[in-house]
Parts: structure tokens; C-alpha cells; sequence
């Protein structure tokens, strides 16, 4: 909180809000924090409010000049001696309504040019007046942290209340912990709804909120419940400040309990014997959870296609870090001058480490289709069965090239999408299967084509 360092740092709060008071009284003012002068400089309230320009005998012009105008003086504009700055009480503080637009009958809106200032500006003013009342003898009572993570088999979530400023006598506070319009977290589910009252001894600087958690087996993603300083429920001169609102996310552990399951992120591949850069990208996807360290390995075989003359044979090691999902290679395809068929060639996972496991099918087959030939790839601009035309549909990719269903124009085949939401829905025996079987029925068709 910067308003308070630099308040604290430049000694311009006095010990209490009652020797406050007396000074400003005497006529003795101590500077604005920078801070606090920097939005009426920003925000041209000095059009109004310095030199011989003072509206409703407000001066502005610096940190002190503004300091003595404002604090405890009564507005001109008010006929019920409301002050400018009230001390601790931001609500009735004029400086305050004018700024928040909620009584610009006072004089007038302010600044005068029409615009609102930033919430993050009037904070600072807010801020600041709440820091020279009670508060710097009481204290500001806050919360720790506006938003928390928290896993959902952690057992309890633990939020701190700091008494900043004052800590002089005995103060206290009420809680509670629930749902709140917006939430998603459940209370006797996903949590334990609870309320109660913070008490702090005189010189005690913080409290502890402690919230249980329920852990449950049902995949529901991240829930939301929310604890709350109540406001008007602070006895002994204590203030309510921000944060006084705090959102716990419970992060849910299932599907992420296991070290997770590797398929390929399509069931089928094909791509160009003339493809771009001359490779084909191929990713695995890592599903059904995502604990510690896990590998896999990948190999091609011939099966029509020949390593060396149609592809470049490749093995390697996969390795997902903690929490990785995606991991990509390439294979490089060679481009012959032979007028052929359609060929194919098989790439394979093996040897899980870590307890990870692989999905059926643990092999894919990938074509490559000829460039040789008649059909060359030209194309009509409707993305036509050559698969040509910068507008090609599911059968003609972007660069005249064979596309597939994600149109990129250099391979084609069928994307499992997989989201961490999801996940659960990429794979399994019976969406492998129509998959597979969409895949096969688009190849034959796209074979019937050529063929014609």
C-alpha cells in the first residue's frame, strides 16, 4: 500500500487521530503524501483550485497548501457543516462525493472537465483519508491476499487479517466464509460455510481464518466461494480497509491424480510429397492427468512408404515435464520425381515410463500423397478434389496442397481436440472407434477421387 509508506516515511500522520486533530487546529499542517497531490495535479483540479483560481476557496496548489484546506474544513458549498475531509470517514467526506460525482450540487462536478477520475485515483484519495482517522491509532484491518489457490484434498484453506497502522487497544472484526452471487463452490460439498469473530489484543498485528474443505470423486473443474470482512461489525476505533474481500479458488484433483495417458492428437495423417519445409508435425497428447515426469517413445516402420526414399525413418524420446500436456516432432518427407500411388507409412508409441499409460491404438498410419503426375496439385479457387485453391474447403488446404479437416493445406487427417476440461472425451474405446472409422471413410473417399 504505497499511500501508507510514503504517509509513514515522510512522518506526516501524527501519533494519533486526536493529536492530529490539534494540529490541524493550531494551523500547524504537515504535506499530502505524493501520491495524494499527484491526482489533483493529473486530473486538473488546479484549473479550479490554485492561484488566484479558487473555486469554493479551495486551494490545491501543493502538498501542504492542499493538506491545510482540506482536512476538518468545513465546505463552502454546505449548509449542514459537512467538512472536505473527515478524518477516517471517506462516505462523508465532500472531497470524496465531488470526486465520486454522488453530490456535485457542492459546488459543482469536480474536476470541472466532465470526466470522472480513475477508480485506481479515487482509491488513493479514499486511502488516504481512511489512514488519517482511527485507523493510525486502531488499526486498518485488511485481508492478506484478494484471491488464493488452494487444491481440493489440502483439507483447509488459511486466510490472514492484518492489522496495519495502529495496533493500540483491544479491537475486533466479524467474518464469514460462503457462497456469494457469482460463486461456484458449494457449501457441504466443496467447503465448509463458517462465520465468527477476530479478535486482536492490543499490539496484535494478525489474525488467522482457517475454512475447511471437502474433497469429493466428481471431475467439476475450479469452484469459487468467497470470505468477507463484514463491514460495521469493527468495534475499539478499528477500520474496515481493501482488500476486505477474498476469493478462494479450489483447483480439483481429478483427472489430474494419475500420470496420465498418451495419444495421438489425430487418428489419421496424410501430407504432400511437396509439403512446405518438408516435414509433417507430429503431437502427442498426454490426457487423463498430469503428475511428475513421464516419457514415451516413437518410431516409424515401412508400410508401402520407404525410409530413406519416400521419408527420413525417425525415433526419438518424448518427455513431459510435471504438468505438460503436449509434446510435438517432426518427420521429414522426401520428395521423389516418380509418378506413384499413394504411400504409407506406420509411426508407433512405446515404453511408457512413469505408470503413464498408452491409448489404443498405439499406432497410426500415415499417407503421403504423390505429386507426380496429372495431378499436380493445381487446383480451381473452390478448393476443388485436387485439393488446389487459396479458398479449398476439408479436401484443399490453403497452399494447393492436400488439406485435411484443420484446413493448414499440408496434412490432413482428423484433430482430436483436447482441453484440460475435457480431456475425458478425446479418447476412450468407443470415440476411438467413430473416429477411426470417419477417418478411414475420408481416406476412401478422397482414393475414389483420385481414381476418377
Amino acid at each position: 500500500m504505497l499511500y501508507l509508506t510514503q504517509v509513514l516515511k515522510k512522518g506526516q500522520i501524527a501519533i494519533s487521530s486526536l493529536c492530529f486533530l490539534m494540529i490541524s487546529c493550531n494551523g500547524i499542517a504537515f504535506d499530502l503524501p505524493d501520491n495524494v497531490q499527484d491526482v489533483f495535479v493529473q486530473n486538473n483540479c488546479l484549473d479550479c483550485h490554485a492561484g488566484a483560481n479558487l473555486s469554493g476557496n479551495l486551494a490545491l496548489d501543493n502538498a501542504t497548501v492542499s493538506e491545510a484546506s482540506l482536512v476538518s474544513i468545513v465546505a463552502n458549498c454546505s449548509n449542514a457543516g459537512d467538512v472536505l475531509v473527515e478524518p477516517g470517514d471517506v462516505i462523508e467526506s465532500v472531497l470524496h462525493q465531488k470526486l465520486a460525482n454522488v453530490n456535485i450540487a457542492c459546488g459543482g462536478m469536480m474536476p470541472p472537465n466532465g470526466s470522472l477520475i480513475s477508480s485506481a485515483d479515487l482509491a488513493i484519495i479514499d486511502n488516504w483519508i481512511i489512514s488519517i482517522g482511527p485507523a493510525q491509532q486502531f488499526g486498518l484491518l485488511t485481508l492478506e491476499n484478494a484471491s488464493v489457490d488452494v487444491a481440493e484434498d489440502q483439507g483447509e484453506v488459511v486466510l490472514t487479517v492484518n492489522r496495519e497502522l495502529g495496533s493500540q487497544g483491544i479491537v475486533t472484526v466479524d467474518f464469514i466464509a460462503s457462497r456469494i452471487t457469482g460463486d461456484s463452490a458449494e457449501n457441504g460439498t466443496d467447503f465448509t460455510e463458517i462465520s465468527g469473530t477476530l479478535t486482536f489484543a492490543d499490539s496484535e498485528t494478525s489474525q488467522q481464518i482457517t475454512v475447511p474443505l471437502l474433497d469429493d470423486d466428481v471431475f467439476e473443474g475450479t469452484e469459487v466461494f468467497t470470505i468477507q470482512l463484514i463491514a460495521g461489525t469493527e468495534s475499539g476505533g478499528a477500520v474496515i480497509g481493501e482488500p476486505n474481500q477474498s476469493k478462494v479458488n479450489i483447483i480439483d484433483n481429478e483427472l489430474d491424480v494419475s500420470p496420465g495417458t498418451f495419444l495421438f492428437s489425430r487418428i489419421s495423417y496424410s501430407v504432400d510429397e511437396n509439403v512446405a519445409n518438408g516435414t509433417i508435425e507430429i503431437t502427442i497428447l498426454r490426457t487423463f492427468g498430469a503428475t511428475g515426469e513421464v516419457s514415451v517413445n516413437y518410431s516409424t516402420s515401412d508400410f508401402g512408404a520407404i525410409s530413406g526414399s519416400d521419408y527420413q525413418a525417425t525415433s526419438g524420446t518424448l518427455v513431459f515435464p510435471e504438468g505438460d500436456k503436449s509434446e510435438t516432432f517432426t518427420i521429414s518427407i522426401l520428395d521423389d520425381e516418380v509418378d506413384e500411388e499413394s504411400e504409407f507409412f506406420n509411426l508407433s508409441l512405446s515404453l511408457p515410463t512413469g505408470d503413464a499409460q498408452i491409448a489404443s491404438p498405439s499406432s497410426v498410419q500415415i499417407v503421403i500423397n504423390d505429386d507426380d503426375g496429372t495431378d499436380d496439385g493445381g487446383g480451381d479457387d473452390d478448393g476443388g478434389d485436387n485439393g488446389g485453391g487459396d479458398d479449398g474447403g476439408n479436401d484443399g488446404g490453403d497452399d494447393g496442397s492436400s488439406g485435411g479437416t484443420d484446413n493448414t493445406g499440408n496434412s490432413g487427417g482428423v484433430d482430436i481436440v483436447a482441453t484440460e476440461d475435457a480431456e475425458f472425451e478425446a479418447a476412450g474405446s468407443f470415440h476411438y472407434s467413430l473416429l477411426l472409422l470417419i477417418g478411414l471413410l475420408t481416406f476412401i473417399r478422397r482414393l475414389q477421387k483420385r481414381s476418377s
